[in-house]
């Protein structure tokens, strides 16, 4: 993992998007930045967290893909 990442999985995005807002200091413009094997995961918790307001929110893609 990326040092200081959160493992959030993308299917407890929106049970944990209070600690997300906490996390992000309750401002919703903060970066957050999501990755996951394949880049699909992550893909599905960017639209759940553009859904609750988050506005800059970046995919990596997949693990799988990035050089060693």
């Amino acid at each position: 993992h990326v040092a200081g990442a959160v493992n959030i999985t993308h299917t407890a995005v929106l049970d944990r998007i209070d600690e997300i807002r906490e996390l992000q200091g309750n401002d919703p413009s903060k970066p957050i930045v999501l990755y996951c094997r394949s880049g699909r995961r992550a893909d599905a918790a960017k639209e759940e967290l553009l859904q609750a307001g988050f506005t800059r929110i970046t995919n990596l893609g997949g693990l799988k893909d990035w050089p060693d």
